[in-house]
């Protein structure tokens, strides 16, 4: 061999000395994270992620009350009447549960009675009883106290 190919050998020979020392290095260090990692993930508790699980408490809470929650409205948006004031509104048949047509004290029954139009019909009722979806809570000599969905209304005797 002549001087210039030992040369070119020595050179090829330091470079691939230089890439060993390289790549040992590079995977020591590969090697050394991944014996800390798997460590760790022999020291964790599968399944006990607390933040994975606060947050799906959290969600099923959230959930939960929207299942629970119903939307009621106070009035009616299409009654016109809460806006505008019609004469005779309520002659035409139009009205929230029912029309007071009158109220008497009964003695055979010894309580106040109570003459009530709903849209269908006419009838006679006393306290306790139920209608128009809602239960009839008090009959007083000038008024009833009706009950529907949690709200009360009082309808007084003589008003429209």
């Amino acid at each position: 061999m002549n001087k210039r190919e030992n040369l070119l050998w020595q050179i090829v020979l330091i470079i691939a000395f230089f890439a060993i020392i390289y790549n040992g290095y590079v995977l020591y260090n590969m090697n050394n994270e991944m014996t800390s990692l798997w460590e760790k993930y022999e020291k964790e508790d599968i399944g006990t992620d607390k933040k994975l699980q606060n947050k799906v408490e959290r969600l099923e809470k959230s959930l939960q009350d929207k299942k629970e929650f119903k939307f009621k409205m106070r009035q009616n948006p299409s009654d016109l009447s809460a806006v505008i004031n019609f004469e005779g509104l309520n002659s035409m048949g139009i009205f929230r549960h029912f029309k007071l047509q009158s109220i008497w004290y009964s003695k055979r029954r010894g309580k106040y009675m109570a003459q009530l139009e709903t849209a269908t019909s006419s009838n006679y009722y006393s306290e306790k009883d139920t209608l128009a979806g809602g239960t009839i809570s008090k009959i007083t000599e000038e008024a009833v106290i009706f009950e529907k969905d949690g709200e009360i209304f009082k309808y007084e005797q003589g008003e429209d």
